[in-house]
Parts: C-alpha cells; sequence; structure tokens
C-alpha cells in the first residue's frame, strides 16, 4: 500500500475518474426509465381525455338515441374538454354518416401517438395509431390499449 507524502488529503485523479464513470453508469440506467415512465404518463392523460370524452357522447347518445359531432352538445356534459378538433390534444369527433349510433373519438397524446375510441351505441372498441391518418371508424375496431 503507498502511502501519501506531506500530508495531502485530496483524491487522486484515479478515484474521481472511478467515480465520475460510475456516475455515469447510474445515469445511463435511471434516464431511459424516467423517459418512459414520462410518455407514459402523457399517454394515460390523452387516454383520460378520451374516457371523459366517451362519457359524454354516451350521454348523448342515451339522451337522443344517435352521437352527435357538435361540440356545444358534447361540451355541455363536460365542459372542460375542447372537442373542436381544432389542435391535435382536442378531442376529434367523426360520426358515421351511415349510421349515427356509431362515433369514432380520438386525440393525439404528447408523447406523439394517437388513441382512438369507438362507440357504436354504448359498445366500445379502442386503437392506437402513429398518424392521425390511422384514426378512422374501420381501424379503429379493436382494444389496442
Amino acid at each position: 500500500m503507498t502511502t501519501r507524502r506531506g500530508g495531502d488529503d485530496g483524491f487522486t485523479l484515479v478515484e474521481l475518474m472511478v467515480t465520475i464513470v460510475i456516475l455515469g453508469v447510474l445515469v445511463g440506467i435511471a434516464l431511459p426509465s424516467l423517459l418512459r415512465q414520462r410518455e407514459q404518463a402523457m399517454d394515460l392523460q390523452a387516454k383520460g381525455r378520451l374516457d371523459t370524452a366517451g362519457r359524454a357522447a354516451a350521454a348523448v347518445f342515451v339522451e337522443s338515441g344517435k352521437h352527435s359531432s357538435q361540440a356545444a352538445i358534447l361540451g355541455y356534459f363536460t365542459p372542460d374538454l375542447d372537442f373542436s378538433g381544432a389542435a391535435d390534444d382536442s378531442v376529434h369527433v367523426v360520426v358515421d354518416d351511415d349510421d349515427a349510433t356509431r362515433v369514432l373519438l380520438y386525440t393525439r397524446s404528447d408523447s406523439g401517438d394517437w388513441f382512438g375510441l369507438r362507440l357504436e351505441g354504448l359498445a366500445e372498441a379502442t386503437c392506437l395509431g402513429d398518424a392521425e391518418g390511422d384514426m378512422t371508424l374501420a381501424a379503429c375496431s379493436g382494444s389496442d390499449w
């Protein structure tokens, strides 16, 4: 074992380098996990918007026997949601032209994914897409989320 001369009480360069490498490895392990958690939170927020919008659409359907794409009607049941479809994170509403008992509600998560909720009467189906073009009544038929 080597002793230090002159009473130096500092760390050696090797000790500092080992500490920096260990910290770098720990950050490298933790950072991807933290980023995934952030994306999952963004996706949950979008799904929550759709769940709330779905309840509003179901209430309209129960009241009138058909779905509506009118923001004012849907907003009556959930005034905190934006049904305009003007922004990606607003709730977009597409009512089937041939059958007003079918409606597609979709929105974009801040993570970039698109989430859709299709209602046929009160029956639900969900879909997930990479682009807004993936959100169609025909494509939204499963339980993707």
